[in-house]
Formats: structure tokens, sequence, C-alpha cells
């Protein structure tokens, strides 16, 4: 089942989505939208992971970096 919402976004925005469809990179400015927010979904999931593994002091050697770089992210997405 998927529900219709309506969402406003600046012309540059919505120009860049016709320039990805236009080119064959993707069938339409929806899936598009949806494949973005299905990485910023689970971006913040990985982001508040992190956050809990630090506030708990459960850290491991092979994710050492990773608040940082989830913090990065975040910043670079805004």
């Amino acid at each position: 089942m998927t529900t219709q919402i309506a969402v406003r976004l600046p012309e540059e925005l919505v120009d860049e989505l016709d320039t990805l469809i236009a080119a064959g990179l993707d069938t339409s400015r929806a899936s598009v939208v949806e494949a973005a927010l299905r990485r910023e979904l689970r971006r913040r999931l990985w982001e508040r992971e992190v956050q809990r593994l630090v506030a708990t002091g459960d850290t491991y050697e092979d994710l050492a970096g990773m608040h940082e770089f989830a913090l990065g992210t975040a910043a670079q997405a805004d």
C-alpha cells in the first residue's frame, strides 16, 4: 500500500530531479524522493545507534571514528 503526499521543494531541486529522470538514471520524481528518504531514515537510525553506543560506553575497536563520521555526515546533509 502507498500513500500519496504533497511536498514543496525548491525549484532547483526539482530541476535536478528532472535532470536525473531525463538522463535515464531514474524513472520518476517519486522514486528519487523515496530512495533519498529511505537513505535519510537509515542514516538517522544508525546515528542514533552510534550515539547509544557512545553513551553506554559500548565501544568497539572496529567502530572507532564512526561517531564522528555519523555526525559529520549529518552536518553535511543539512
